[in-house]
């Protein structure tokens, strides 16, 4: 089967941070024999073309897929909740009627499971996308021990919360670095450095763990530590955790006392006999309907 991957209805200064759930999506589609192809807003008739969020930005995408009765399907990444707001609880929320194409696609594959029932009812081939092990996806070429120059690194977008993590470890003598949305090879050769890779919620109340930075750290087998509630969810089992109010205090409790090599080597044995993404492509593939019709699309 041919599948074509296409991240333009996004905005292009997001692209480099879909890059990650791009190389899982496409390594998990060729461990199962497919031929796969990225690109920015190409449509291919007779593939399965597979696009990222935010279609509805684009109906006239929309009318030209269903009017030519076209297979495609949509990876929604973000958190919806049962209003139908997404990112609810941030500064900035999606608006318009966020149902145009995800009511005509073949097929919904949701990252985070908690947007599976709300997006379900706007398609029922709505099915959760859990990220696994899979080939392909450790290439970075970590430093030796006595290398590293970097104790704390903190990757993506660097909020106010983010910086201030960073400024208390610096302040306690430790030496941080912030990569503020930087090219996957320049992240990658800072992660190499870094003895402990950090994720911290980027506001007070969200606390939202990235499936896809996660996976990518511990398969790359750079220990991270990552900030939890409650509930930490699946994907915090294979990283070192701490709560809001004593985040740096573990950070620095854990760098200090653990040997943090053997920590990443043990997290990427569990996640690997654990996560077979492989198996769950495999699965997901198979209830890809190939013959569609067309269908009526509602623009209001």
């Amino acid at each position: 089967m041919n599948f074509i991957i296409a991240i333009g209805t996004n905005p292009r200064p997001s692209w480099e941070s879909l890059g990650d759930a791009v190389l899982f999506l496409r390594r998990a589609l060729e461990s199962c024999g497919h031929r796969v192809m990225i690109s920015d807003t190409f449509v291919m008739a007779g593939a399965v073309n597979i696009f990222l969020d935010r279609i509805h930005y684009y109906p006239e995408l929309v009318h030209d897929l269903v009017n030519r009765k076209v297979v495609y399907g949509i990876i929604f990444t973000e958190v919806l909740d049962s209003t139908g707001r997404i990112n609810w609880g941030i500064e900035e929320q999606e608006t318009g009627d966020i149902g145009l194409g995800l009511r005509q696609a073949s097929f919904i594959w949701c990252v985070m499971e908690e947007s599976v029932v709300p997006v379900r009812a706007y398609n029922s081939r709505t099915y959760y996308l859990p990220f696994g092990y899979v080939d392909g996806i450790a290439t970075i070429d970590r430093v030796p021990t006595n290398q590293r120059d970097i104790d704390f690194l903190i990757t993506g977008i660097i909020t106010e919360r983010r910086a201030g993590v960073l400024t208390r470890l610096a302040e306690r003598g430790f030496r941080t670095h912030a990569a503020q949305m930087v090219p996957h090879y320049i992240r990658d050769a800072l992660m190499a450095r870094a003895h402990l890779n950090l994720t911290v919620s980027k506001f007070d109340g969200h606390d939202l763990i990235s499936p896809t930075r996660v996976s990518y750290s511990v398969i790359n087998r750079v220990p991270m530590l990552t900030e939890v509630t409650a509930t930490p969810g699946e994907y915090a089992q294979y990283c070192a955790t701490a709560r809001a109010e004593n985040l740096v205090e573990a950070a620095i409790d854990f760098y200090s006392h653990t040997n943090v090599d053997d920590f990443a080597e043990e997290m990427f044995r569990k996640f690997k006999a654990e996560r077979d993404m492989t198996e769950t492509m495999r699965d997901l593939i198979s209830r890809i309907e190939m013959r569609r019709t067309a269908t009526s699309v509602h623009t209001a």
